[in-house]
């Protein structure tokens, strides 16, 4: 979480921020950039294009009468990704009870919220650890049980909805 506001603000400004912060953190520019319509508007795609990053989104104004388009496969690929991502703060929202954070305080907030995302990312490194450990060793039959384990530990380490506490 680079950037959590809880005022009312465009959040299509924090594309330059994200683009430098991904240089700092790799040390290069990133290849490909997924956003929101939000992020693409004309500011943007002049920095997007500046910077030589790739952006598989509808080009701005009217569309075209007849259909040229020839990154049609990346743009297909693009979207699937970008719907992929989507879900994950969905789920997050729907499993790990993201959606349910009742704070007081603008910090307690913040960090329920980084915890949420925490224990997912906790739960979806163990499952890839437990799929590359039964991939290499060739026990097929209990890999869909011990994965179904594992999501099921998602609900345990969730908070029930009916124990959020109101912190002062």
């Amino acid at each position: 979480m680079d950037h959590l506001s809880w005022d009312a603000y465009n959040e299509s400004s924090d594309l330059g921020l994200q683009v430098e912060l991904y240089r700092k953190r790799f040390g290069m520019l990133p290849k490909e950039l997924q956003a929101d319509k939000i992020y693409l508007g004309k500011v943007n795609r002049k920095q997007i294009k500046a910077c030589h990053i790739d952006c598989y989104s509808h080009p701005l104004g009217r569309p075209p009468k007849e259909e040229n388009d020839t990154h049609a496969q990346d743009k297909k690929r693009a979207i699937g990704e970008r719907n992929e991502i989507e879900g994950t703060f969905g789920t997050s929202k729907r499993v790990y009870r993201a959606n349910d954070i009742r704070a007081k305080l603008d910090n307690t907030a913040d960090t329920w919220i980084g915890a949420c995302f925490f224990a997912k990312n906790v739960m979806k490194f163990l499952r890839g650890l437990f799929c590359l450990f039964f991939a290499k060793s060739g026990i097929k039959s209990l890999k869909k049980r011990i994965i179904n384990i594992i999501d099921g530990l998602a609900a345990v380490l969730a908070f029930p909805r009916g124990c959020t506490v109101e912190v002062n």
